[in-house]
């Protein structure tokens, strides 16, 4: 059960239901092939329902085109008539290109998304974010942020609050000081998870980053593990992290830290192991800003 709640909401349901898709359109090729219509349309409404459910931030024109381009094809798929045989091979054209087009731009972003900070000179590194961050009194040594600090031997000042949101973590920031830091953002999982609205995170993550945003100043947030059906907020974390130059970990890093084998205590906050797991993670990416 894990391993499927992982693969939608890492994203990776794009890839197998594009896959399933695109085995559809070969598959309609085969003319000899007994029970073909069906195979073909229970591998492209599978497909459909796999990349739907993946809510992957594309646009909604995307979306549109690729179920307009699927549903057309379909259609003619049952048609008979030769009239329709141009239209078949059109919208057969239309949605294996869209098929295969989709998948690499989430590719292309995620590549451009995992380049490296520029290395500069960084006085600190802060971390805003929740309780998957948060240091308490009786685990404030086995925190990830702990483990950098310790580990890495860089300076760490962890500001992290349990069931902050995007809103309260705007006190946190009152706490990052001036010139060369390095701001790590994790943030947002309480806002999907509670009550917050699609249009209130917007403008209360838009918020946040306009405070931490400053000359000489490196933003880097973790991408939210989306359930099935919010690409809204998956949009407004990539938007809003280009808006205000900020570099997005993609989703699936963060969600391969949290499905791990024995990396959590209830399914979602870190256990010890979780911990080591996302500190490794993140030095993957921030690394060269300290060296």
């Amino acid at each position: 059960m894990r391993f499927v709640v992982h693969h939608f909401v890492s994203g990776d349901a794009l890839f197998t239901g594009t896959s399933a898709i695109l085995l559809g359109l070969i598959l309609s090729l085969v003319r000899d092939f007994k029970g073909r219509g069906t195979a073909v349309r229970t591998l492209t409404l599978t497909g459909m329902l796999f990349v739907t459910a993946a809510a992957i931030p594309f646009p909604h024109w995307l979306y549109v085109l690729w179920g307009m381009s699927l549903v057309i094809w379909l259609a003619c798929e049952t048609r008979k008539s030769g009239g329709s045989r141009r239209l078949m091979v059109l919208s057969r054209a239309a949605a294996a290109t869209i098929t295969v087009a989709a998948p690499l731009w989430e590719i292309a972003w995620q590549a451009e998304q995992s380049f490296d900070p520029q290395p500069q000179p960084q006085s600190l590194l802060y971390v805003i974010g929740d309780s998957i961050s948060a240091e308490t009194f009786d685990s404030d040594e086995r925190t990830w942020p702990a483990r950098l600090r310790k580990d890495r031997s860089i300076n760490v000042a962890n500001l992290s609050q349990i069931g902050a949101t995007a809103r309260s973590a705007l006190r946190q920031t009152e706490h990052v000081e001036q010139g060369h830091t390095f701001v790590l953002i994790e943030i947002g999982g309480n806002d999907i998870l509670g009550e917050t609205s699609l249009r209130r995170f917007a403008a209360d993550l838009d918020a946040l980053l306009s405070r931490l945003q400053r000359p000489g100043r490196q933003l880097v947030m973790l991408e939210l593990p989306l359930p099935p059906f919010y690409n809204g907020y998956g949009r407004t974390q990539r938007r809003l992290a280009k808006k205000h130059g900020a570099v997005l970990i993609p989703r699936r890093e963060f969600a391969g830290v949290i499905f791990a084998a024995n990396a959590t205590t209830d399914g979602l906050h870190l256990s010890e192991t979780g911990q080591q797991l996302m500190a490794d993670m993140l030095w993957r990416h921030i690394s060269p800003s300290f060296e």
